[in-house]
């Protein structure tokens, strides 16, 4: 399964495997945040407030007819999620 390659305000700060985490600490004001595995990529405009915490996950998942197929192979196109945690 691919890795994911999460940039912050355009900068690379974490290539996370399967099960990893990345924490950091920001400055109020607008922020990016973008995930990618080199295929697909999902990006989120982020307002902090001083103090605010923010938690997100994001992962690899297949899609459509032919999933199970590549599942069972371990290659694909693996699709980007970015989900807010609450």
């Amino acid at each position: 399964m691919r890795g994911l390659e999460v940039y912050f305000d355009g900068k690379f700060v974490a290539n996370l495997q399967f099960g990893r985490a990345v924490r950091l600490s920001v400055a109020p004001g607008e922020h990016e945040l973008k995930v990618t595995n080199t295929l697909y990529t999902q990006k989120r405009t982020l307002r902090l407030e001083a103090g605010q915490e923010l938690s997100f996950v994001a992962g690899n998942h297949l899609t459509g007819l032919f999933a199970p197929m590549f599942l069972a192979v371990g290659i694909g196109p693996y699709k980007v999620f970015l989900e807010q945690s609450p």
